[in-house]
């Protein structure tokens, strides 16, 4: 049989592919609203941080120590 040549050779996994591509996305979004969400609830994130890195032996004597305040 042959094909006529009006009709568009389209791969038929494209609705697949689509909605597994919507799926990745939707995952993606979802991790980062509960990130962002993570961020409010712990207000005390900088603050958490400046600790650990006074905290760590290089900040004190390292060779990048004067860049720590």
């Amino acid at each position: 049989m042959r094909r006529s040549r009006s009709a568009p050779r389209r791969p038929r996994s494209g609705n697949a592919a689509l909605a597994a591509g919507a799926l990745v996305e939707a995952a993606l979004g979802a991790v980062f609203v509960l990130a962002g969400l993570c961020k409010v609830v712990v207000s005390d994130d900088a603050e958490a941080l400046r600790r650990f890195v006074r905290g760590s032996a290089v900040a004190s004597d390292g060779p990048v120590s004067f860049l720590v305040p």
